[in-house]
């Protein structure tokens, strides 16, 4: 099934964890001058990395899934979820930036991801900002 949800571009800010560095890497380059350069590098890939979240979860495929595993490190959740797309089984991982986290482990989820590549897969339910 398609997807009808709106993502605010702030909570993949400060969510997914990818983001979140290149955000503070951006902020840093902005705030020592001397690092400028490297913010030419930064904030494409910042940019590019919250487009992508942003495209997969409002224009994705939806289907359910199981939090396979959750664990926290260092201030951040590193989940594996698994689901299945015909015959084809996918397990997908992301790093989350959360002090909880409203999952748990064997947890039924909704996984939104990319039909093109389904690799490309995210929890809505830590992005989306309300369902139409």
């Amino acid at each position: 099934m398609t997807t009808s949800l709106k993502v605010k571009i702030g909570k993949i800010l400060i969510k997914d964890y990818l983001s979140f560095l290149l955000l503070l890497f951006s902020v840093a380059s902005l705030v020592f001058i001397v690092s400028i350069p490297l913010l030419v590098i930064l904030l494409p890939l910042l940019i590019w990395r919250v487009s992508s979240i942003k495209k997969t979860i409002e224009k994705g495929e939806t289907v359910q899934g199981i939090l396979a595993s959750k664990r926290y490190t260092r201030g951040e959740w590193i989940l594996w979820y698994v689901f299945k797309i015909g015959e084809q089984v996918y397990k997908v991982r992301n790093v989350v930036v959360a002090f909880k986290l409203p999952l748990g482990e064997k947890d039924a989820v909704l996984v939104t991801y990319d039909p093109q590549k389904p690799q490309r897969a995210f929890l809505a339910a830590l992005y989306a900002a309300e369902t139409s």
